[in-house]
């Protein structure tokens, strides 16, 4: 499940990089500007799973490090959820065109939504990373804690749980 998520990860980075460039040519200069935080958020989101995808996500971050990571995905998704209803209100009260492009409010609408969207995947995959420390953590302190009632018995059989 891993492999899947980092390669659409990727793709939204993609996206994103491709998506800045393009309206950035193209003059729509709102709908850069979403294009570009959604591939930011994307690219970090790539980068944690990478890092879970290659076994290095606990020598990298801590779970204190992650999150802020999940708050900043929080942020971001609002951020993306008002720029939504701005870019709509905007659309239905000024009934701008689709075409041409740089005068469009529809992109905009679509890259922030996007941006909503790779926000709620930052912060489930933050969530996701975390859940699995502190269950690795769990069972660690269940594997010395029968560790130490076994040498406090003497016992060589195991104690179940």
């Amino acid at each position: 499940m891993t492999a899947i998520g980092l390669v659409f990860c990727f793709i939204y980075t993609l996206a994103g990089i491709s998506g800045f460039v393009a309206f950035l040519v193209l003059g729509n200069y709102s709908g850069s500007v979403w294009a570009f935080a959604t591939g930011a958020i994307a690219a970090i989101a790539t980068q944690l799973r990478y890092l879970k995808f290659r076994n290095r996500l606990d020598t990298w971050y801590s779970e204190r490090e992650l999150s802020p990571l999940s708050f900043v995905g929080f942020v971001c998704f609002t951020i993306g959820i008002m720029g939504v209803a701005y870019h709509t209100a905007i659309e239905v009260l000024l009934k701008k065109p689709i075409l041409p492009i740089n005068q469009s409010e529809i992109i905009p609408i679509v890259w922030a939504f996007m941006t909503a969207k790779c926000s709620v995947l930052l912060m489930c995959t933050v969530r996701e990373y975390r859940n699995l420390n502190e269950d690795e953590e769990r069972s660690d302190l269940v594997q010395s804690y029968n560790e130490t009632v076994q040498e406090e018995n003497g016992d060589i059989s195991t104690v179940t749980e």
